[in-house]
């Protein structure tokens, strides 16, 4: 990668790629050239994206993760997340939900499709109640509620997590 100035005096920057062989007993050398400062300039952004999502994230007070409308990946999880279900963000990220075990009920494909369907058809879901898993086996009762969002084109989904095991055993007391 070099830092190359072009003739009207604006630099750009390039990858270069070089080969020397021989040819009738002299050393050629054959040299290419790649203009990829677009292609940085992308990334940068998108490395400021997802800068400002996980401060953003960071800062809410109830759990929230992000997973790819595609293949269902873990994108991202706040600390109230990883609070909230025993789980460090670190082995959440690129698993699924079914991967990771977080559905207390033994139907958890119905459950994680439940939760996907809506969202697939253009709606929201606001407080779909399931129990989840917290990291140590015991059951969370939550209320889930999801909406989808573009990030350059590609859908994501968004859920909030509310802990509702408390307040459903007081009222059940």
């Amino acid at each position: 990668r070099v830092h190359a100035r072009m003739a009207d005096g604006s630099t750009m920057l390039a990858e270069i790629f070089g080969r020397r062989f021989q040819s009738n007993g002299e050393t050629t050398g054959l040299w290419l050239s790649r203009d990829i400062t677009e292609r940085e300039h992308i990334a940068q952004r998108l490395q400021q994206k997802q800068q400002q999502l996980e401060q953003i994230l960071s800062l809410l007070p109830e759990p929230v993760v992000v997973t790819d409308a595609a293949t269902g990946h873990i994108l991202e999880v706040n600390p109230a997340w990883e609070s909230l279900l025993g789980r460090r963000r670190e082995d959440a990220l690129g698993h699924t939900t079914l991967e990771l075990g977080l559905y207390f009920d033994n139907d958890g494909v119905r459950i994680r499709d439940a939760l996907r369907e809506p969202l697939r058809r253009g709606e929201k879901i606001d407080a779909y109640e399931t129990r989840l898993r917290h990291a140590d086996g015991h059951a969370i009762l939550a209320e889930v509620s999801a909406r989808t969002v573009l990030q350059e084109g590609h859908p994501l989904y968004v859920y909030t997590v509310r802990d509702v095991t408390e307040s459903r055993r007081m009222v059940h007391d």
